[in-house]
């Protein structure tokens, strides 16, 4: 049976929490990342008719099994929630929630320490926050409001997450220095949903944006540790050849010729500075572990050769993809997130290593030609990939965990959404065909249940290694650059 869509969820399900927004703030990073929790719980909380927490009560606290308010809210609430407490209401241990404005980033000497530090222990506490609402009796994995969420609009998130792209970047001033995979991800995202919307003004502002990047490529190469995700001479890796990929790919997509040349300039330093063999193997880290992920390289090598004519950049980037594959790839088409070559012992599957290697090959798949003969072997190795994730697709979700093959771990949302983007090109090359579509439309149905103003719940905060416990026990939080806005472009237009 088909189920209508729903343009407000008001009276669809009976919400068991208030949470309340910071009126000052409604992308309050504390506040999104409570309702990150909630959502990846299952529990229902108020949403007002535009799908968005309320900055104050919509009835009386009594119709409620708890409620959530933030501290800035304590001189005008705090009689009400005593009241409330006092007919048998439940409060959390702290009463109100902290707002983003009272963490300090202060005592790190990186911006990346100290994100860190700030975006695993906000993610953490409201985890723990919203735990402790089944001392409430709240209902976990709430039906009703599951499928609330579920039966938004496609439309409307797309238009969500276009207009959220235009308050964070469409109208950018002066040079772009947010470098990185999150911005990567933003842009590569954007341009599919703009291609496939036909949508000229968000190209213009994606192009605005790229251009702002090639503003800053004087200054990066002029002082690439403050461009760098980790601030040490040769660790180059996650901004430069992001960057460098993307400015030659929109160039070549364009015909700007600037966007390419500013992009071969920064994908040749990277290819220069970063790379080193260690026992024999050819590394793109100082590091004894050989990660799936260290293949965000790999499209801007390949995109340098297409535009200089030089075809040891393409060597140097076959020989990394055919080691990941051969030391990170299951037999059955899971990834690990790393080798030791120390000791040779391996890294969990972890959700997002099931996404880099197939987002960095399907990449390299458009520069070389996605049926050139020299790209079988990466043909071969996504859709093993691809026939994996069918196998272990969550049956309710819809989605992956955060430990891919292992079933009770948290579900993760940021390597589905990859994945399904992936998909999407994938299908354009004419590299897979259309078997996984059902699988996709499942996940889809996940991704909706996570979605909140633009982004989404259950992403998995940061990147980094231990053994399998490190990786099941990784905090999760709100993210806003997410490749959702592609895949959910593709199909609003059928495409």
């Amino acid at each position: 049976m088909t189920r209508t869509c729903l343009r407000s969820p008001a009276g669809e399900y009976r919400p068991e929490v208030l949470v309340l927004a910071p009126e000052e703030n409604l992308q309050d990073a504390n506040l999104l990342s409570l309702v990150s929790q909630l959502l990846e719980m299952g529990i229902a909380f108020e949403l007002d008719e535009n799908w968005c927490v309320p900055t104050r009560p919509p009835k009386e606290l009594s119709a409620y099994k708890t409620c959530l308010f933030p501290e800035t809210t304590k001189a005008k609430y705090d009689k009400d929630l005593d009241a409330f407490y006092r007919a048998g209401g439940i409060l959390t241990f702290d009463k109100y929630y902290p707002t983003a404005a009272q963490i300090s980033k202060s005592g790190f000497t990186s911006g990346t320490a100290a994100y860190l530090n700030v975006a695993w222990g906000r993610d953490l506490y409201f985890y723990s926050l919203a735990s402790f609402l089944l001392e409430a009796g709240v209902t976990l994995h709430h039906l009703q409001f599951r499928q609330t969420l579920e039966r938004r609009p496609t439309h409307e998130l797309l238009d969500e997450c276009r207009q959220q792209f235009f308050a964070r970047a469409g109208n950018h001033e002066g040079p772009w220095r947010d470098w990185g995979d999150p911005a990567w991800t933003m842009f590569l995202s954007g341009i599919a949903a703009a291609r496939v919307r036909k949508d000229d003004e968000w190209l213009r502002a994606i192009e605005r944006c790229l251009r702002a990047i090639g503003a800053a490529v004087d200054e990066a190469l002029g002082n690439p540790l403050d461009f760098q995700e980790v601030p040490l001479p040769g660790a180059a890796n996650n901004g430069f050849e992001t960057m460098g990929h993307l400015l030659m790919k929109f160039g070549t997509l364009t015909g700007d010729r600037s966007f390419i040349e500013n992009g071969i300039r920064l994908a040749t330093y990277y290819a220069e500075n970063v790379f080193e063999r260690r026992n024999g193997t050819l590394m793109d880290r100082r590091s004894y572990l050989v990660y799936s992920e260290s293949l965000h390289g790999v499209p801007a090598m390949y995109w340098l050769t297409r535009h200089t004519g030089q075809q040891a950049y393409a060597d140097t980037a076959t020989e990394l993809v055919k080691t990941a594959i051969e030391r990170t790839q299951r037999a059955d088409g899971l990834w690990h997130h790393f080798q030791s070559l120390k000791d040779g012992s391996l890294g969990a599957c972890w959700s997002r290593a099931q996404l880099w290697p197939v987002m960095a090959m399907t990449q390299a798949l458009e520069a070389i030609g996605p049926q050139s003969p020299a790209g079988e072997f990466m043909r071969r190795s996504v859709r093993r990939t691809f026939a994996a994730l069918e196998r272990f697709q969550d049956p309710d979700w819809g989605l992956w965990r955060l430990v891919t093959d292992e079933m009770d771990s948290r579900v993760e949302s940021s390597a589905a959404a990859g994945l399904l983007y992936c998909h999407d090109r994938l299908r354009e090359m004419d590299v897979l065909d259309d078997r996984y579509e059902a699988m996709t439309n499942l996940a889809l149905t996940g991704l909706k249940r996570l979605y909140y103003r633009g982004g989404l719940a259950a992403s998995c905060r940061g990147t980094a290694c231990g053994d399998v416990n490190f990786y099941r026990s990784r905090p999760q939080g709100y993210q806003l650059r997410t490749h959702l806005p592609a895949v959910l472009a593709a199909r609003v237009t059928g495409s």
